[in-house]
């Protein structure tokens, strides 16, 4: 059998009247893209790096790393990693701050966490919280809020288990959520 009846049996088989349109075939499948998509979205985040100056609204499905400034609302739809300053509202997943300046409400699905050098100015709602650095606002932790060492709240705390280390700064009132019942009848 010599090269060309190999390839009528190949393409026959295959269902491919000519080897270029198998080619074709491949090349335009668009599960290739696909492939390649969903992986650039699940493995490499979107980076707004140091001295980059972003003023409007930034929608992201994948993950975001912000290191510069932000003027405008951010929603993340996975995990959020801020180092630089934002004037304006957050929604995400999981928020991690650190060397962050925050002027805004944040919504978090997941877990918010501040480091020492963390600022937030605004209201924060999260699955779960700690805190290392300053916040203004009102928290609301949906499970657990943990104060560190350092860290200072200045507005009420709602949560349902709270931890607040030796140390820890925290003015205003603080509401653990869990069922109390009294017995009443003697």
């Amino acid at each position: 059998m010599n090269y060309n009846d190999d390839r009528e049996y190949f393409n026959r088989n295959q269902g491919y009247a000519n080897p270029n349109e198998r080619m074709r075939t491949v090349v335009n499948d668009p599960r290739r893209y696909d492939t390649q998509m969903t992986q650039q979205e699940s493995f490499e985040p979107t980076v707004i790096g140091k001295g980059a100056r972003v003023v409007g609204t930034i929608e992201v499905s994948g993950d975001l790393i912000i290191q510069g400034e932000v003027q405008g609302d951010i929603s993340c739809q996975n995990k959020l990693t801020i180092a630089g300053v934002i004037e304006g509202n957050i929604s995400a997943c999981d928020i991690d701050l650190d060397n962050a300046i925050l002027n805004g409400d944040l919504t978090c699905t997941g877990d918010l966490h501040l480091s020492e050098t963390a600022t937030i100015a605004g209201n924060c709602e999260a699955m779960n919280v700690v805190c290392g650095g300053r916040i203004k606002g009102d928290v609301v932790a949906a499970e657990s809020a943990t104060f560190e060492e350092k860290a200072a709240l200045v507005g009420n705390l709602s949560a349902r288990d709270i931890e607040i280390q030796k140390g820890a700064v925290l003015q205003g009132s603080v509401n653990i959520r869990q069922d109390v019942y009294f017995d009443t009848e003697k």
